[in-house]
């Protein structure tokens, strides 16, 4: 078992972007649907990202699952943004760090 499990304290699900077939439109579509996590935030106040855009960033641990920059996590009906992601091996088991962003 993985140390750090013992610190998932909650469960959240990830969308990613995917073009609906026949169609030029694109859409966040549920992909994991439970994904045992911890997240911390980062920042009091919001920060500015290269498009303009303003938000607040949360670190997020979970196991070695498939999250790549530019998907979802929604947490309690509210969405963040994937912006960054770590894979790190820990005693012997893998884990990622997760940098996600809340805008608003």
């Amino acid at each position: 078992m993985n140390p750090l499990q013992t610190t998932y304290d909650e469960k959240v699900k990830t969308q990613r972007l995917e073009a609906e077939s026949g169609s030029d439109i694109e859409g966040y579509e549920d992909y994991i649907l439970s994904v045992s996590c911890c997240i911390q935030q980062l920042d009091d106040s919001p920060n500015q990202d290269p498009d303009g855009g303003f938000g607040i960033n949360y670190l997020m641990f979970c196991d070695d699952e498939d999250i790549k920059e530019g998907d979802n996590v929604v947490r309690d009906e509210e969405n963040y943004r994937v912006i960054g992601v770590k894979r790190y091996s820990f005693y012997g088991h893998t884990h990622k760090e997760i940098i996600i962003r809340k805008y608003g």
